[in-house]
């Protein structure tokens, strides 16, 4: 928390993602370690513009009524420094956007317009409905400091019984299950580790921009192997390389057109993971695997079988994982095309001519 607890006992709880087990997708968010719904009248000199956030850290600890002493969660002194409630309104309003689960439809209203911190915290909240009619977030309360501080020190749990890690805490934010404990109600749901918390499906640009990006790749080696005279020439030498080369095609020049134009198509790949992974030697290391089983189970040199081997595999990987989980998915599909190839040695479209009989 970039913050401590409120000082005149109020401690605000959301539906909003944490890292901690206390609750499952509700966490603990301190008024900016001040005396929390406090009915201060400091304005303070911060602007407001529909739209931009700063960074919660910006406002953390800056108090209408500062602390002082030790905090008894902690053990250190309290953090706060003099500040004022439009402070502390704007450090709610911030750490919303980055945490909040609803984020999107949370209606951005002026700070200043608020007299407490408690009055600006009831509006920090999506009014959204379920299809049942029922409210998308039925976690938005305060707690007393003093009881919160009373139940988070008891040793006791109060939880759904899953533990959340979030992989990316900026849009396009990730959340998924990092375990769920025996015997809890996540379990009896079948909630299983690698599921994915979702906030409607959208695609962020990045992913966008790759899918075209796939697909302009896939029509350039389509015009190249079909459309071309060096398409011709490789497609023979694929099929042929002896009958190729007493034809007159210099076989080793089209080896060489052949790989670079493959190691074209690589670079271009791992220049397009650079936009959803960090850069470093093992950036494709989790797609190799994947790679390889859509070229076997398609077939070896078939463009149709390659296209439509990796949309099979990743859509079926999309479906298994949510009931099996990452890895079990992972081999299952895995098991999956074992057992076709052994139906299937040669893929779903073999390779036509006399070399491949």
């Amino acid at each position: 928390m970039p913050a401590a607890d409120p000082a005149d006992a109020r401690a605000i709880v959301s539906s909003m993602l944490s890292r901690r087990r206390s609750f499952a997708a509700v966490a603990l968010v301190a008024l900016s370690g001040c005396g929390g719904g406090s009915n201060g009248s400091g304005t303070g000199s911060s602007s407001w513009t529909a739209g931009t956030f700063p960074p919660s850290s910006t406002f953390a600890n800056r108090c209408q009524t500062p602390r002082t002493g030790i905090d008894p969660t902690t053990g250190r002194p309290y953090a706060d420094v003099q500040g004022s409630t439009l402070n502390e309104n704007n450090f709610l309003r911030s750490w919303t956007n980055e945490l909040y689960l609803w984020y999107r439809e949370v209606p951005d209203r002026d700070p200043a317009g608020y007299s407490t911190t408690s009055a600006y915290f009831d509006v920090l909240k999506t009014t959204a409905t379920t299809a049942s009619g029922n409210p998308k977030d039925k976690f938005h309360f305060t707690y007393a400091t003093a009881d919160w501080v009373a139940l988070s020190q008891s040793g006791v749990e109060a939880g759904y019984g899953v533990q959340w890690t979030i992989i990316s805490s900026r849009p396009p934010r990730q959340v998924v299950v990092a375990y769920t404990d025996p015997g809890t109600p996540a379990t009896a749901a079948n909630l299983a580790r690698g599921a994915q918390v979702m906030v409607g499906v959208y695609l962020p640009f990045n992913r966008i921009f790759i899918i075209g990006l796939s697909i302009i790749c896939v029509l350039g080696i389509y015009l190249m192997l079909f459309r071309s005279s060096l398409g011709l020439r490789v497609r023979a030498v694929m099929q042929n390389r002896n009958m190729s080369s007493c034809l007159g095609i210099p076989t080793r020049k089209v080896d060489a057109y052949t790989f670079a134009f493959g190691s074209g198509l690589a670079g271009i790949a791992g220049w397009a993971l650079t936009l959803v992974g960090n850069v470093d030697p093992g950036l494709g290391q989790n797609y190799i695997v994947d790679a390889f089983m859509v070229v076997v189970t398609g077939g070896v040199g078939k463009l149709a079988g390659t296209i439509v081997a990796s949309l099979g595999i990743g859509g079926l990987n999309k479906l298994i994982e949510p009931s099996f989980g990452a890895v079990y998915g992972k081999v299952f599909i895995l098991v999956l095309v074992i057992l076709f190839l052994q139906w299937r040695p040669s893929g779903l479209f073999a390779m036509k001519g006399r070399s491949a009989d």
